[in-house]
This record gives C-alpha cells, structure tokens and sequence, in this order.
C-alpha cells in the first residue's frame, strides 16, 4: 500500500500535534530519566513531503547521570507518543546525539529532528 503525500502530511500533523507542549524524555537502557527536553507549541514545523521538523534546538540544562540508550517523546499530559533509539553522530539512531555519556549537570541538547511518515505501508 503506498500513501499520498496528503495522507502523509496528515498523518504527521496528527503526531506533532499531540507532541506539541510535550516533552523528550532520553533514557537509559534500564528506563532512568537522563534528561527531559521540554517541546514548544507547537514542537514541530507545518508538515511537507510527508515529514517536519523539530522547532528547535531544545535543551535541557540540568541532566542526570547516565548513558543515553533510548528516548520517548510524551504528549504535555504524559502519554508516549513514540519511542526510539539514540546513537552518537553517524550510528544510524533514530536520534544521534554527539556524546552519550551525561554526568549530573551536563547539559543534553538537541539541535534538530525531523519526523516522517513513509510513503509505503506494510499491510
């Protein structure tokens, strides 16, 4: 099944919107808070070509201590939208971050992301 780019601007509409006022969460492997980006409203820019981007960069100044693994981002109510995982620059992550090893009071930020909806869907 393909979708059109109207379906797909749609589709990502739909996500940023519930991401909008959110928050990032970046996560060790074992689910520990390292650091809590707060997304603006709205996070995201107006979908185009079936994706759009951060509205950014976001920063969280005050990071726990921890080994980034993973991320969640969660709608302002605290309700997970979507999940990934993070590498450093290059590794292929569904966010790459330059260093993922954060001590207490380092600051994380991310400087842009971009989400997409594929054209081809699985059935």
């Amino acid at each position: 099944m393909e979708l059109t780019t109207l379906t797909r601007n749609a589709k990502v509409a739909a996500a940023a919107a519930l991401m909008s006022g959110g928050r990032i969460k970046f996560l060790t492997a074992g689910s520990d808070v390292v650091a809590e980006l707060a997304l603006g409203t709205p996070a995201f820019s107006t979908p185009g070509g079936g994706q759009a981007a951060l509205i950014g960069p976001v920063t969280d100044p005050f990071t726990a201590a921890g080994t980034v693994a993973s991320f969640s981002i969660e709608t302002s109510a605290g309700a997970v939208v979507l999940t990934g995982d993070v590498t450093t620059t290059g590794g292929g992550g569904d966010i790459e971050l330059q260093d993922l090893e954060y001590s207490v009071g380092d600051r994380l930020k991310l400087d842009s992301l971009v989400y997409a909806q594929p054209a081809s869907q699985e059935t």
